[in-house]
């Protein structure tokens, strides 16, 4: 309960509302955002919308599922060990979704055959260097080095040179 004292009048008033401030109590109920959180985990690991979800956020579930999609090739291709693997699924991720801001994708895509998909790497990293330094600095010029000699598309050269620039 809230103290009371006089005003300058001489009544009693609260404090809190002298102030201006209010307080709330929130009472914790064990476990009430287990299942929440249950709902959330099957929303961005399998794509499947509850419909407290739906009330919660209308019109979700299109990009629940796309999103689902995306980090199950995301989560696939960090597991691919085969480069063939590896190289379908980050194809398959180029051809359907933005590629992701993991570095280590990105190093590992710039061996992918396919030129516009290096490109695609080679800008992701750009931007991520915008934002941040890149790590892993020495692994990075070793594979742009080779990339270099083995490329013959201008497009992936004048990236290579522009990354090169930056470490």
């Amino acid at each position: 309960m809230a103290s009371k004292d006089k005003d300058f009048s001489g009544r009693y008033v609260n404090k809190e509302e002298k102030s201006g401030r209010t307080r709330t109590r929130r009472v914790h109920t064990p476990g009430a955002g287990a299942g929440y959180k249950a709902e959330l985990n099957k929303l961005f690991d399998k794509g499947e919308v509850s419909d407290r979800l739906k009330e919660v956020v209308g019109g979700l579930s299109d990009a629940a599922g796309e999103g689902a999609d995306r980090q199950r090739l995301i989560r696939e291709a960090r597991a691919a060990e085969e480069p063939e693997a590896f190289n379908d699924l980050i194809g398959q991720l180029h051809d359907a979704h933005r590629l992701p801001d993991d570095q280590e994708l990105m190093m590992r895509a710039l061996d992918h055959p396919n030129d516009e998909l290096v490109e695609a790497a080679l800008d992701t990293l750009l931007e991520m260097d915008g934002r941040r330094s890149l790590a892993r600095r020495k692994v990075l010029r070793m594979k742009l080095a080779t990339l270099k000699q083995v490329s013959k598309n201008t497009g992936v050269l004048d990236m290579v040179e522009l990354l090169e620039a930056r470490l």
